[in-house]
């Protein structure tokens, strides 16, 4: 997939604001959201003006949002791509080439940007924060891509109620970032570690397709299981507490 080169369009980004962002992307990927303040990307920027971050940002959130969607503009214009590419070889209706090929997008920029790894960490973190709200903050044109890919998967699972493929669709989404985040987190992508990488995005994307595809069980074939559960974990508790 050849590389795309767009420029962040969202809010007019200052010189200032844009090496801020460049920092705190590289500090939260090495050292996490909650760990990195907004005085330390002022001082590892080189702008010494603590003012004038909060001058473009306001609060740490939206520094996070801006930074998250000034990268995911790029991602979804290759999942477009992929999309468009997907379409032409007429495998929009494989329901796993479909997976597979949003799952990629992950791993070409990855490959193809020097702030690949560090946006899918950085991404990974924030929609896990339930501070953030990230997907209910971001502008829509950053997400028409996922937008896209889930109409199409839809007309695949239209045997699914629409709450249940809202729902699994959205734990495949969480599912495929925090799985490439957590393999870039333990290791480094280079000739070595390649096959285990790509083995990664294959069972990534068969156990998103297999999760999407399970079959729906009633309200009243769950409910013994639920009274299972909850007889274990009533059970488990009283013997923590008499021991």
């Amino acid at each position: 997939m050849p590389k795309i080169n767009i420029t962040f369009q969202s809010d007019e980004i200052s010189a200032t604001a844009s090496s801020l962002l460049d920092t705190a992307e590289r500090l939260f990927a090495r050292d996490g959201i909650e760990n990195v303040s907004i005085r330390q990307i002022v001082k590892e920027s080189g702008h010494g003006n603590l003012s004038g971050a909060h001058y473009h940002f306001g609060n740490r959130e939206t520094l996070i949002r801006k930074l998250l969607e000034r990268r995911m503009v790029v991602v979804d214009a290759l999942r477009h791509a992929a999309l468009d590419r997907l379409v032409e070889l007429g495998l929009e209706r494989d329901l796993y080439a479909l997976i597979e090929c949003t799952t990629r997008v992950l791993e070409t920029t990855v490959r193809e940007y020097s702030w690949g790894r560090d946006y899918v960490l950085v991404i990974a973190q924030a929609l896990f924060n339930p501070r953030i709200k990230l997907i209910d903050s971001l502008s829509i044109n950053a997400i028409t891509g996922l937008k896209r890919t889930g109409e199409l998967a839809r007309a695949e699972l239209t045997h699914l109620p629409e709450d249940c493929f809202k729902e699994r669709l959205r734990i495949t989404r969480l599912n495929v970032v925090y799985e490439v985040a957590r393999w870039l987190e333990e290791n480094e992508l280079n000739a070595a570690t390649e096959k285990a990488f790509q083995q990664v995005i294959v069972n990534v994307s068969e156990f998103s397709v297999g999760g999407l595809l399970a079959p729906v069980r009633s309200q009243e074939s769950q409910k013994p299981v639920a009274k299972v559960a909850r007889s274990t974990s009533v059970a488990q508790a009283r013997k923590r507490s008499s021991d």
